[in-house]
């Protein structure tokens, strides 16, 4: 009985620090798209692109963004180092922002259909984790 009353009370606990790693990378998702990108940018020249293949990589973004103008591509990743499924282009150019959202928001690349938007600077959030 003590047994199953401690193995139970250990996977509460881990399924609590699960919860607890969600929550702070979410806080340091949103802190991380205010500060990655230089501050002389216009907000409308910074790309959210969702929906990105886990085997995706810095330079296969950089390739496929590469038509439209210099960009220069953040490509999350977890506390295990894995691609989190979403990437941020900022490009030198807001009308090269633009014809890359109008081209590539619904392209399949590497079997996953992209989602691509203007970044939303976002207002925090995440259980009141700050890095400030």
């Amino acid at each position: 009985m003590l047994k199953q009353l401690a193995s139970t009370k250990n996977t509460v606990f881990r399924s609590f620090l699960s919860q607890q790693n969600s929550l702070i990378a979410a806080a340091a998702t949103t802190q991380f798209t205010k500060r990655a990108f230089s501050t002389t940018q216009s907000l409308e020249s910074v790309l959210y692109i969702g929906n990105v293949s886990w085997s995706a990589t810095e330079q296969d973004l950089s390739e496929l963004t590469s038509k439209y103008g210099e960009a220069t591509i953040r490509l999350p990743r977890d506390q295990m180092g894995r691609v989190r499924g979403f990437a941020f282009a900022e490009f030198a150019e807001d009308d090269a922002a633009q014809k890359a959202i109008a081209d590539l928001d619904g392209t399949n690349f590497l079997g996953r259909d992209l989602k691509v938007s203007i970044a939303q600077g976002g207002t925090g959030g995440g259980g009141g984790f700050s890095t400030s």
